[in-house]
């Protein structure tokens, strides 16, 4: 624990101390088992959002336990044994964030794969050359927000969804397709968040759109079918990742170094 602390900090944790001792089963600070003495500590995390690593502690807390937070230091108050669990969890979790280079494809045709010489899998698509702006590619850090659409060049990178959020209503106001993604690094994977517009053709040739909230996990370096342009109704909380027809939304996310 730190020699000094702010003035905010010590009344947190004497607020932390008597509510811990008053709590209905407490741990007690004298008990013949030392693993389950009492115990606060303050960790001060150095990459990542404390609200984030304290929902992933949270699971694995004592029930007696508790963890606040301030700053960028988790207070955390629970059994000597459980701080023990606790430690290697959040040494795993406050990571130094990885850059990442997203790619979307709003015409995504499956193409043949092939083996480079070093080993490596490669995959050939073929996009339709009559569209705007069909694929794009760009760098992000985990936790930016990017927008893709198919009436611009490139795409943008924002810290926060916010404006990009309202840009997707704007689109889907006059049939624009167009995504808006942030990816977080799990282990050999990668968590989306995404949001898309998808056009959906009717019967007399008029096409409306539809704005698709979704999660979905996946590998790095490969094309991904998130949904295609002209599908049957769509439960926003499937993501169809089986055959891509022509015109299906694909992503792909590679782990730069």
């Amino acid at each position: 624990m730190p020699k000094s602390l702010t003035p905010s900090l010590c009344r947190l944790l004497s607020t932390l101390l008597v509510a811990f001792a008053c709590a209905g089963g407490p741990l007690q600070a004298q008990t013949s088992d030392p693993t389950q003495q009492a115990v606060v500590e303050i960790v001060r995390l150095q990459h990542r959002d404390p609200d984030t690593i304290r929902q992933a502690l949270e699971p694995v807390l004592d029930p007696r336990g508790a963890i606040s937070q301030i700053d960028n230091n988790l207070i955390i108050s629970t059994s000597r044994a459980n701080l023990q669990q606790l430690q290697p969890l959040i040494e795993t979790l406050d990571v130094p964030l990885r850059q990442l280079r997203l790619s979307v494809d709003f015409a995504y045709t499956p193409g043949a794969a092939a083996v480079d010489a070093d080993g490596s899998r490669v995959t050939t698509v073929q996009t339709s050359g009559v569209l705007d702006n069909p694929r794009q590619s760009i760098v992000l850090t985990e936790g930016e927000h990017a927008y893709f659409s198919r009436s611009e060049t490139s795409a943008r990178v924002s810290p926060v969804f916010g404006s990009l959020g309202l840009q997707l209503q704007q689109d889907l106001q006059r049939n624009a397709q167009s995504v808006g993604v942030t990816a977080s690094v799990q282990g050999d994977s990668v968590q989306l968040a995404l949001s898309a517009t998808r056009d959906i053709p009717a019967a007399d040739g008029s096409v409306r759109s539809e704005l698709v909230n979704t999660a979905l996990q996946i590998g790095f370096n490969g094309w991904y079918v998130v949904f295609d342009a002209a599908p049957a109704p769509l439960d926003s909380n499937v993501v169809q990742t089986s055959t891509a027809r022509s015109q299906a939304l694909a992503v792909r996310v590679e782990l730069l170094p």
